[in-house]
């Protein structure tokens, strides 16, 4: 593990500390120097005022402490560079985590964009899933999710859902949203993929039918309900799905319809059919 403060890497650590050295010897000469300027400029002072000196002595004693003030301004800037220099040369990961992956290798050249390590922060753990942009009003903070795993088995940790994403995607027309894992399983890695479930709602004596049997067409969705031996044609109103792949059927059917499950897709309005169970 590391921490905000952990060095991952030194790079030429003693060339800048001898640059920073020298910054202090150049800011030791600047102060010198204004020192004696400072002395200059009150010693010609009272002999300006006397007549003892002319003008123009003055005015070059004056300059002098001029340019003894800036040029230790310059070698403070310059020792505050060199000093950020010798602390940049330490390289310390912004994040606290671990080490997923080494980019670089002891005496290699870098530049400013290279990739010194990659640090995986698995002290909180966050979904990212898309839901139908019909769907997104219905999501608020606070909702809980179901996630399943795909490569660790038996993984079936809650999370909490914390952002839905105020723009749809224009191509795939879904919606963004990110939920907080509560209680991550060590099997649980970055990266991983799952299936996400959100229950919006729990409602009583609903009429729910298999996902399969309801089909899409351009006057809606319809699903075939056996009547007298032939397949007759229901438009339905689909509502919430289920997370065991079932569909509420919120118009177009009635407790105690005989709903064609398998094959639903090759059948015709009134075309008589032979029911298996």
């Amino acid at each position: 593990p590391v921490t905000p403060e952990t060095v991952l890497v030194r790079i030429d650590e003693e060339k800048y500390a001898l640059e920073e050295k020298r910054a202090v010897a150049d800011l030791a000469r600047a102060q010198a120097d204004l020192d004696h300027a400072l002395v200059v400029w009150n010693q010609r002072r009272p002999l300006h005022e006397q007549k003892y000196i002319s003008d123009e002595e003055l005015a070059e004693a004056k300059a002098a402490h001029d340019r003894a003030v800036a040029d230790r301004a310059r070698a403070e800037a310059a020792l505050a560079i060199a000093r950020k220099a010798l602390r940049d040369s330490a390289v310390r990961p912004p994040i606290a985590g671990k080490i997923n992956a080494r980019g670089i290798s002891t005496g290699e050249y870098v530049k400013a964009e290279t990739e010194v390590a990659r640090i995986v922060d698995v002290s909180e753990l966050h979904v990212r899933f898309t839901v139908p942009e019909s769907e997104s009003a219905r999501l608020m903070a606070g909702l809980r999710v179901g996630f399943v795993a795909r490569a660790a088995e038996g993984a079936k940790p809650e999370a909490e859902l914390f952002w839905v994403s105020q723009a749809a995607d224009p191509r795939t027309r879904t919606v963004a949203c990110k939920a907080r894992l509560l209680s991550p399983p060590e099997a649980l890695k970055p990266g991983m993929s799952g299936t996400v479930s959100v229950v919006l709602a729990n409602r009583e004596g609903s009429l729910v039918i298999p996902a399969e049997s309801l089909l899409p067409t351009e006057r809606g969705f319809i699903a075939f309900v056996v009547e007298g031996g032939k397949a007759v044609e229901r438009r339905v109103k689909p509502g919430t799905q289920t997370a065991d792949g079932r569909v509420e059927a919120v118009e177009g059917l009635k407790e105690g319809d005989q709903v064609v499950v398998r094959g639903a897709g090759a059948l015709r309005n009134g075309q008589e059919v032979e029911v298996v169970k």
